[in-house]
């Protein structure tokens, strides 16, 4: 079997960290190497330990400020790996299944090219002992052969990430970090290796991913989705995906405006691009039509309202 590395970003969280790295402790295979880099305040001296004892080789790397980001972080990780691959990317608030390193060292031991692996994940809470997999639908593996390819599978859903494992050297993994797409650099991260490396997906979940409120998926915005879509779509443009991935951003985008409408009582001023056929409309005001009428006849009153006061109507 082949020898798997781990890059371990944390942020400091103590408690957090401990249950990730006593997860590594039961693994049935041990990490060829473990890069533990900290983004957040010193580690306590007992995290420091456990983390030698649950790998024959650790190398603890800091961020040159605190609090940087992950993708930052990530960096400081890969330049300490050097050429170590295969690696996987592990974050402190999440848990590896007892498998989890022994079934990506098997994959990679019948890889005869530059590959990535993602797997499905199984999402937990603390103190609810109820989980779900993060892509219950997904049940069947699949392989993205192309950047044209991930484009179009993260237009309508997602790979998952962290956990994910790369079957390529560290640097070339770096030269395609791109950490101004913030918390959606994954995204593009994986779509820009797909033009070195296929990636694979496989449904069983081998990773365990923690929800909480603190968690940097949290903070997704508009801007950021936006920022996103017009990279799947330059990107595919010119290709036979163009017309897949611009029809499922639009479907996307409608159903961000109207559940942004419905929950904000409003159909105006809204905070994101709105770019999307209007028969893409039809199904959310068919279906909301006594809120969407009520929301109407509101607006209609306000700008009423408006030109009255003014003298002038606002056309805006």
């Amino acid at each position: 079997m082949k020898a798997i590395s781990l890059v371990l970003l944390t942020a400091g969280r103590s408690e957090y960290l401990e249950e990730c790295l006593a997860s590594l402790a039961r693994q049935t295979q041990k990490a060829a190497r473990l890069v533990l880099v900290n983004d957040g305040p010193p580690l306590s001296r007992a995290v420091v330990e456990l983390a030698q004892a649950v790998c024959p080789e650790v190398v603890h790397a800091q961020t040159a400020q605190p609090r940087s980001g992950q993708w930052p972080a990530l960096r400081v990780g890969l330049q300490k790996l050097q050429n170590d691959h295969p690696f996987a990317v592990v974050h402190d608030d999440d848990r590896l299944k007892e498998h989890y390193i022994e079934t990506l060292s098997k994959f990679a031991a019948v890889q005869n090219a530059p590959w990535i692996c993602c797997h499905n994940l199984e999402v937990f809470t603390s103190g609810v002992e109820s989980t779900h997999r993060i892509l219950p639908n997904d049940s069947q593996p699949f392989v993205v052969n192309s950047r044209e390819e991930a484009c179009l599978r993260y237009s309508h859903s997602f790979m998952p990430f962290p956990g994910t494992c790369f079957g390529v050297p560290p640097s070339a993994v770096a030269d395609r970090l791109q950490e101004k797409y913030q918390e959606m650099a994954d995204v593009v991260l994986l779509c820009e290796c797909a033009q070195i490396a296929k990636v694979f997906y496989e449904p069983d979940p081998i990773y365990e991913y923690r929800r909480h409120p603190q968690q940097v998926s949290g903070r997704m915005d508009h801007s950021m989705e936006d920022h996103l879509q017009a990279y799947l779509l330059e990107k595919t443009c010119g290709t036979s995906r163009e017309g897949r991935v611009g029809r499922n951003l639009e479907k996307r985008r409608a159903e961000r405006y109207f559940s942004w409408a419905w929950e904000n009582r409003r159909f105006s001023e809204y905070p994101f691009c709105r770019q999307f056929s209007w028969r893409f409309a039809l199904r959310p005001l068919r279906n909301r039509k006594r809120l969407a009428m009520t929301i109407l006849s509101q607006e209609i009153r306000s700008r009423i309202r408006s030109w009255l006061s003014s003298g002038k109507p606002n056309l805006r």
